[in-house]
């Protein structure tokens, strides 16, 4: 996505990343998609995050500086909670960027009734999220004109 910016040379008024659950997974080829598209030859010695913590913090960094307002999420993962609080830890510390915790957000509800499964929220679940970020976006409204 950063280089997605900076190529269009994009310095969008806001930006909206949700973050979490598929860059936590473990890759096949044994190392960070960072480090595949350096061109290092692939890890042998097990398999790790498809993006760690550090290149999510970089890439967020550098996001930061073309986005006026970025709102930062990471994902509700029902029983991966010690993964995704890792994320959530990182983007609350980033500064100049709105963490929005959507487990915070979305656990206030019946999960039956705001999650499809583990990671994927629901038409309601969508709205409550949907709803928490329109307030975002309205309390920058003076901002923005």
């Amino acid at each position: 996505m950063r280089g997605l910016l900076e190529q269009l040379n994009l310095e969008p008024a806001i930006c909206m990343l949700y973050i979490g659950h598929n860059d936590g997974q473990l890759s096949a080829p044994r190392q960070s998609l960072a480090s595949l598209e350096k061109g290092e030859d692939p890890s042998t010695d097990g398999f790790v995050q498809w993006v760690t913590l550090r290149e999510a913090q970089q890439n967020i960094e550098a996001m930061s500086k073309r986005c006026k307002h970025l709102i930062a999420m990471q994902e509700y993962s029902i029983g991966n909670e010690d993964n995704m609080r890792e994320y959530g830890d990182m983007l609350s510390e980033i500064p100049g960027i709105v963490y929005a915790d959507a487990a915070e957000v979305l656990q206030k509800e019946k999960q039956t009734a705001v999650m499809l499964d583990e990671i994927h929220p629901n038409n309601q679940g969508h709205r409550i999220l949907g709803r928490y970020v329109s307030q975002q976006i309205r309390d920058w409204s003076d901002e923005l004109k």
